[in-house]
């Protein structure tokens, strides 16, 4: 019969993967900082994307701390963290649509916000799609 244990582990699977997990983590949820800086006001009223950021906390505690100790590289834990990041993207792609329907032209503020979200979202769009063709063409998940 197989049996496995999960073990406490600080971020060692995360590290099989990246050589620096802050900035992967950063890299990652750049959009949805984004507009967490610009939009921090309407972030925290939006009980959706509360929820989601919350979710996306809970996660990252289990994909960095815990690990199952037979299937140490499945990285199964990492699971959460996918489904996290996911939730968190489309509410916050909801919430700068609706930030793009405001738009006051003449807050400069939200103009600098909105320029770098915009580029922010574009540049995860574009690296999306290329991940997308890799793997369509036999490529590796990773």
């Amino acid at each position: 019969m197989y049996h496995d244990e999960i073990i406490f582990d600080f971020f060692g699977v995360w590290r099989l993967f990246t050589p620096n997990v802050l900035i992967s983590i950063l890299l990652a949820n750049a959009f949805p900082l984004s507009l967490l800086v610009f939009r921090f006001k309407n972030v925290v009223h939006n009980n959706y994307l509360v929820l989601a950021w919350i979710n996306l906390l809970i996660a990252i505690g289990q994909f960095g701390f815990f690990a199952e100790k037979r299937n140490y590289g499945a990285a199964n834990f990492m699971w959460g963290y996918n489904i996290a990041l996911h939730l968190l993207f489309v509410l916050s792609t909801v919430e700068f649509l609706r930030w793009l329907k405001d738009y006051n032209p003449a807050a400069a503020h939200d103009k600098y916000g909105i320029s770098v979200a915009s580029v922010l979202f574009s540049l995860h769009l574009c690296s999306g799609l290329f991940y997308f063709g890799k793997i369509f063409s036999g490529g590796n998940y990773f």
